[in-house]
């Protein structure tokens, strides 16, 4: 690996944090704080970014795929934290099965294509008439974070093989 072409890419973040590994919740608590520390310019956003850290973290966590046998909750993936002169990027990168792939692409395209009124709309509605998902949660991660962020959501998804995607997720503050 050419390290000076790496560093040239990243040029224009003035922090970043860049984990690839084995996540679970233990790792969560300590990265909010970690970007307590650095990004004390950000101070109005802190609330925020621990929310957007804790939501992406459980994303991978929760709904992640993992080839280790009798591991629900510690997935591989990876998770980045950068600032630019005008934003603060969290991004991540993890494995879910096909099947999965499906689903998270039609939720999310229908999210993306909501105004802010439909939004709040849909967060009242799953609120007040839905039950808990299989991973325990009622299902607003992902409408909570488009709320909280400028734009729209940012996520590819690759197809690995049959049974596996790769997913990134990029949300903006």
């Amino acid at each position: 690996m050419n390290l000076f072409k790496t560093y040239s890419k990243f040029k224009d973040e003035q922090e970043s944090l860049y984990l690839l590994g084995y996540f679970s919740d233990e790792i969560t608590v300590p990265l909010i704080e970690l970007s307590h520390t650095n990004n004390h310019n950000f101070s109005k956003i802190s609330k925020r970014l621990s929310f957007l850290t804790t939501e992406t973290f459980q994303n991978i966590v929760r709904h992640g795929h993992t080839e280790i046998e009798n591991v629900k909750k510690i997935k591989f993936g990876m998770f980045s934290f950068s600032t630019t002169a005008d934003s603060i990027i969290l991004t991540t990168v993890n494995q879910i099965t096909n099947i999965k792939a499906r689903k998270l692409d039609l939720e999310l395209k229908e999210l993306n294509s909501l105004n802010s009124v439909e939004l709040k709309s849909k967060y009242i509605d799953i609120l007040t008439n839905s039950d808990r998902t299989e991973n325990g949660g009622a299902g607003i991660g992902f409408i909570s974070i488009l709320r909280k962020t400028k734009g729209k959501i940012d996520y590819r998804i690759k197809k690995i093989d049959n049974n596996i995607s790769n997913f990134l997720f990029q949300s903006n503050l």
